[in-house]
């Protein structure tokens, strides 16, 4: 699966939401394409799409959840050494 960057920002804009979401969502949206689920049909548009939103859901969750309570929403830390030992953090 390849997912194309430039593609994912603008889809991201447009859907008003941050290129991670997005990338998240292409990731997913095409693992479920690749595990046989389509949209083509009203009721697979219902299966697949309600699967991809409570796995995103669920990633979410469980991803936010191992965020420390007083660190930033960020994906990364400003510092790469805050936090390990002999680090500045």
């Amino acid at each position: 699966m390849v997912l194309c960057p430039q593609v994912a920002v603008e889809q991201a804009r447009k859907a008003e939401h941050s290129v991670q979401d997005e990338l998240d969502l292409l990731c997913t949206h095409g693992i479920l394409h690749l595990l046989g689920y389509d949209h083509a049909e009203p009721e697979e548009h219902a299966t697949m799409f309600g699967l991809q939103d409570r796995l995103l859901a669920a990633w979410r969750s469980e991803r936010d959840g191992r965020r420390d309570p007083g660190r930033p929403a960020g994906p990364e830390d400003p510092d790469p050494e805050a936090g390990r030992p002999g680090g500045s953090g």
